[in-house]
């Protein structure tokens, strides 16, 4: 059985693939189960730096190939509070192996387009080119359900 450790010094133990059926166990890392008080770390005096992190998961998982590990954060963003950076470094057999990040829009908002903005001018295109002023993806068919066409992330 799969299992998420709350520290990455710890040993996990693993779960076999998907393919056999099985889903990665997945487990909310929160501060309060860390040992951590409004952004600091009660014993060592936490860094200042990891005061804008909201939520870090780990998930393991083994194939016939090896052990496979994403270790994900989740972030504030520094000029609009309402926006979420995420990055997930990927681990296999204990060695890095890449790493994805990305960046989450709240919908709808009367600042979307200033948001996307502040992350990059190629994500004020895409925002432009598929949503409204508010975030809704109506620009273009989407296929989505109404509910997602008006909300959440973008």
């Amino acid at each position: 059985n799969g299992h998420i450790m709350s520290s990455p010094s710890r040993k996990r133990q693993s779960e076999d693939a998907n393919q056999e059926g099985a889903e990665p166990s997945r487990k909310k890392l929160s501060a309060e189960n860390e040992g951590i008080k409004d952004g600091k770390e009660d014993d060592d005096g936490g860094d200042s730096e990891d005061s804008d992190l909201i939520d870090e998961k780990e998930i393991c998982w083994t194939t016939d190939r090896g052990e496979y590990t994403a270790k994900m954060d989740m972030r504030k963003n520094c000029e609009y509070e309402q926006i979420r950076s995420i990055q997930t470094h990927l681990i296999f057999d204990g060695k890095s192996i890449g790493t994805l990040s990305g960046t989450i829009l709240p919908r709808p908002s009367s600042i979307f387009y200033e948001m996307a903005d502040c992350i990059s001018g190629e994500l004020q295109w895409l925002s432009c080119l598929f949503c409204d002023a508010n975030g809704a993806a109506t620009r273009i068919s989407t296929g989505l359900h109404t509910k997602d066409v008006y909300s959440g992330g973008f």
